[in-house]
């Protein structure tokens, strides 16, 4: 249906036992609740209102007249007609791998290359906000697997440098938590450091030593 999030009525069994992170948005079922046009499409899909393949075919032709009014290309192959296509779009199907770093464990859901590192620098450094509902999927599933080995963790995104903020005018990591549906929390401040894009690992690691620190207790 291409919701980003993983949600939850708050009746719900999930919701009671606690299967989300905090943060997790919780999905109100009353009626006259607010819904995007694609959850109150697989609603109706769920509820057995509509054919799946009448859903789909009315949702490509939505995408396609929007298309024509406002003409976009696809932020992974630069194909006309989507943000992002098809194709690139099973490209960022999650695929959560727990790796050790440095003693720690570490989630990913993509390899950053291909067409998901295009799609993520277009939305770092091409402005592509639009692309943000597609790559907070992949972020809400590493979440997810990292939450089910620390139940009690929060999650504090890394916020941006100053220079890269006023370049942007947005912070990447905090748009994919919203479009996810997960509340970070702001605990940590931007002291000192440069630009990251130009550096290799051991040198990123070396500009960033001692350059955040907590500004809120957990």
């Amino acid at each position: 249906c291409g919701c980003p999030t993983r949600t939850a009525t708050s009746g719900s069994p999930a919701a009671a036992a606690g299967g989300l992170p905090r943060g997790f948005a919780q999905t109100s079922s009353r009626p006259g609740s607010s819904a995007t046009f694609p959850q109150i499409a697989s609603r109706a899909l769920g509820d057995g209102c509509v054919s799946g393949t009448v859903l789909r075919m009315l949702l490509t032709r939505l995408r396609d007249a929007v298309a024509v009014v406002f003409p976009v290309e696809c932020a992974g192959c630069g194909d006309d007609g989507a943000v992002v296509c098809d194709a690139c779009a099973a490209r960022l199907v999650p695929l959560v791998t727990p790796r050790l770093v440095a003693g720690i464990t570490v989630h990913t859901a993509l390899r950053y290359e291909g067409i998901p590192r295009r799609v993520i620098l277009a939305l770092k450094e091409e402005g592509r906000t639009d692309v943000a509902r597609r790559l907070a999927v992949p972020l809400a599933a590493a979440i997810v697997a990292a939450h089910q080995g620390a139940p009690r963790a929060v999650v504090v995104p890394v916020p941006s440098s100053r220079a890269a903020f006023r370049r942007r005018g947005f912070e990447p990591v905090r748009l994919l938590l919203r479009r996810a549906g997960i509340a970070g929390v702001r605990a940590l401040r931007v002291r000192r450091g440069s630009e990251q894009k130009q550096l290799g690992a051991s040198e990123r690691g070396a500009n960033r030593a001692g350059a955040m620190v907590a500004s809120a207790a957990l």
